[in-house]
């Protein structure tokens, strides 16, 4: 495939080749952006990495699912959870319906623990106080949080939500 010079280190490191220092630094937003629209418009390419191209270009990228954390996070540890998402997903796919549906798990907890990370406040006698320990924020921060959210291709957002909310 011919691409332009400046293109060449990222179809390098998407073919599990590597590049060099310079090569790698030589790399801008503009040479990734200059990438996803050539793929976009090539016509024999894989239908998956086409499709992908196209909605990048267009900024329809993937929505999320409306559903609670607990349901989703519920949904998915079923069994077969997962194959019944991707059979609801596939019908509004170009390529490979697995390639359609992203889970995101993220954890947060409201104070760092580790005191090299840690954020304090400086009292009127220019003592530091770590924030974990001001009384009125401590209660937000003694636990950690968790949340699973499900994010798929637009025209598959109601379908994911129906089977996930029942």
């Amino acid at each position: 495939m011919d691409v332009p010079g400046f293109v060449s280190p990222i179809v390098e490191m998407i073919a599990g080749r590597k590049v060099g220092v310079s090569a790698l630094l030589s790399l801008a937003d503009f040479s990734l952006w200059v990438l996803i629209e050539s793929v976009s418009k090539m016509e024999r390419i894989d239908e998956t990495v086409h499709d992908i191209a196209e909605r990048i270009v267009a900024r329809d990228l993937f929505k999320r699912v409306p559903c609670s954390s607990e349901k989703v996070a519920e949904f998915i540890s079923q069994p077969h959870g997962y194959a019944r998402l991707y059979e609801v997903v596939e019908p509004y796919c170009h390529g490979k319906e697995d390639y359609y549906v992203l889970v995101d798990r993220a954890r947060f907890k409201m104070f760092e623990e580790d005191v090299n990370r840690m954020a304090y406040f400086v009292d009127g006698e220019r003592k530091a106080i770590p924030v974990k320990e001001n009384d009125l924020l401590r209660q937000h921060g003694s636990h950690e949080v968790g949340t699973v959210r499900i994010f798929t291709v637009r025209e598959a957002v109601e379908a994911a939500r129906e089977l996930i909310a029942h």
